[in-house]
């Protein structure tokens, strides 16, 4: 009798587990299909057209720039570079990005730039599937799963990623990949375990060609393999067939950088990773204080100093970037605390409720190392490694699903208290919607922006260190902890992205009615960003003489003339003396209307 009932008993479970599996599929398409909809089609950075130059290129069958083969080596050529100054010039130019980025995308240029970021979105959707299936084979409830899934998809800052171009949420889903072929291989038996582990392994090496810092990630999902409850002579062959898998793809690498550069570095931009190191003179602190790093980028970004021609506002200590407040982690996202909490005791074996063999802390451990390792490599790279113009810690997003796992796993015992997260999130929510409301030139704005998460942080981990105690204040926290990261991401981050990217498409479209199928465009500043989406459709090449104040821009005119190209200088923002130097004295022709601010270079008086 009792044995048939715990048939019944289990058998529900794999119903009950079942259909939240396909609610949590119906609710991760939907939100997809939203995200996909709304996309505004144009750049955001200038990476992005770096990404977008491999592609071009390996649309056409190379892995470099056709339309510079045959001109006069240049930096200017590297317009789409924003090192563009540390270029050593050659021609044909290349782009130096990750190679293995572009093979993902050439299919998705047929549907323009909008299919472009659909692979992103694809993969953001992926990665949260994946995390929800992670979680659940692990949990013992039922609430994890949804939790890790709502921390990673709502409260991770990856939304901004999902409807962009540049290969995050792709990295990210094929990280996570690797972690989760890598954790059944860890259970698989004999040689079906090393099978899994050669899979895990392609899926680590492939995105470290998509993301370079991600051989730092790969190296640890290796490590974390040891962690098998297997003699030691399986786990090492385990761990040779994830090494062997990795291999490939890092020699694919290697053989596109090589023809492209000139090194056989897998995982370089050419002899290195063309960082300014004598920004670091302007700042105050060494950039060897990996303590002071990991306050600024983990705990609160008004800790950094100041950097190169960008200061922080007076009186906040914020970093704005388009009228938003740069974050760091927990700023972004403040249940990170109690992720790294139960990453921590997970190790040291006091995780409540973890006793002998428990899935839970097995994988806790595992996905723990990788988080470990790239919050270790940033803050060994000190200050001199930025990332740029992002309003999160864009270098962290492949840590972000693991850290939702771990925070779905930290509460999975304790039954959910659905008022008391109904109750912490509407507090949050309208906590966030009064602050975002302010201007964003306000201080106290700016202030509680960067502070008022970090309060959420430490409450959150408060309570839920005493959680046995009173887990409804647990639950409140996490329902306040998830409710201000999504508002603040989509009200502060996500608004300003899409408001960049709504500028360049009203400029972009301009364009389009106006240029021929087959140009060469001289641009500078961000006035060249709106040009690269056209590339998809067009025969371009956009060119920058800023990079040298146009030393060689007169002999690369004639070249593209020669070639049969016509010739335009957006002038936006270039001075009189720049645009006699570019034209080099041939004579043009402004591109009506005036308002396009386009001109024509001529061989020949028109």
């Amino acid at each position: 009798m009792i044995a048939a009932r715990s048939r019944v008993v289990a058998a529900d479970a794999v119903v009950r587990r079942g259909a939240d599996r396909g609610l949590a599929a119906i609710g991760i398409a939907t939100l997809g299909g939203v995200l996909t909809l709304s996309v505004v089609p144009s750049m955001f950075t200038l990476d992005e057209a770096h990404y977008l130059e491999t592609v071009i290129a390996l649309r056409s069958g190379r892995v470099t720039l056709g339309d510079t083969r045959g001109l006069t080596p240049s930096r200017e050529l590297y317009a789409f570079d924003p090192a563009a100054r540390l270029r050593t010039p050659a021609t044909p130019a290349a782009p130096s990005v990750p190679p293995l980025y572009a093979p993902f995308a050439v299919p998705f240029t047929y549907l323009g730039w909008r299919g472009l970021v659909l692979l992103n979105t694809a993969a953001f959707a992926i990665a949260a599937w994946l995390v929800f299936t992670l979680t659940d084979r692990v949990a013992k409830g039922r609430a994890a799963p949804w939790v890790a899934t709502g921390a990673f998809a709502l409260g991770g800052y990856s939304l901004e990623y999902a409807q962009g171009l540049w290969p995050q949420m792709l990295s990210v889903a094929i990280c996570l990949g690797s972690v989760v072929v890598a954790g059944r291989a860890r259970d698989a038996p004999g040689p079906k375990a090393g099978l899994l582990a050669a899979a895990a392994g392609v899926f680590a090496g492939v995105a470290a060609g998509v993301r370079y810092q991600n051989v730092v990630f790969a190296g640890a999902v290796g490590l974390g393999l040891l962690l098998a409850r297997r003699a030691w002579s399986a786990r090492l062959a385990s761990l040779g067939a994830y090494v062997a898998g990795a291999l490939a793809p890092l020699l694919g690498c290697s053989a596109i950088n090589h023809a492209r550069l000139g090194s056989w570095n897998p995982v370089s931009k050419g002899g290195s990773y063309l960082v300014d190191g004598a920004a670091s003179q302007a700042w105050a602190v060494p950039f060897y204080d990996p303590l002071h790093v990991l306050a600024a980028k983990v705990v609160d970004f008004s800790l950094h100093p100041p950097m190169t021609g960008w200061l922080p506002e007076a009186g906040s200590g914020a970093f704005l970037v388009f009228g938003a407040v740069k974050k760091a982690l927990l700023q972004s996202s403040p249940w990170f605390a109690v992720a790294f909490a139960a990453l921590l005791i997970a190790w040291r074996g006091l995780r409540s409720g973890a006793a002998g063999h428990d899935p839970r802390t097995t994988e806790l451990r595992a996905i723990g190392i990788p988080v470990g390792a790239v919050i270790a490599l940033f803050a060994t790279q000190g200050f001199l490694r930025l990332d740029g113009i992002g309003f999160n810690q864009r270098y962290f997003l492949e840590i972000v699903p693991l850290g939702a796992i771990a925070f779905g796993l930290a509460l999975d015992d304790h039954e959910p208290r659905p008022r008391a997260i109904a109750v912490g999130a509407i507090a949050a929510a309208i906590g966030a919607g009064a602050v975002l409301a302010m201007s964003p030139e306000s201080v106290a704005r700016q202030v509680l922006l960067l502070k008022a998460p970090l309060a959420l942080a430490a409450a959150s981990l408060a309570v839920w260190i005493a959680a046995r105690r009173a887990p409804s204040l647990a639950w409140g926290a996490a329902g306040a902890c998830l409710a201000w990261a999504l508002a603040v991401h989509v009200g502060d981050d996500l608004k300003a992205s899409r408001a960049l990217r709504a500028y360049n498409e009203v400029r972009q479209e301009e364009l389009a009615a106006l240029v021929p199928e087959r140009f060469a465009v001289f641009a500078i500043d961000h006035w060249k960003d709106p040009y690269f989406p056209l590339a998809i459709d067009h025969d371009l090449l956009v060119v920058d003489p800023s990079v040298d104040a146009a030393r060689d821009a007169p002999v690369l005119v004639g070249e593209l003339l020669g070639k049969g190209m016509r010739v335009f200088v957006d002038v936006s923002d270039v001075s009189p003396g720049l645009f006699e130097r570019i034209r080099g004295g041939r004579s043009s022709r402004a591109v009506l209307p005036a308002s396009s601010r386009l001109v024509e270079l001529l061989d020949a008086p028109p």
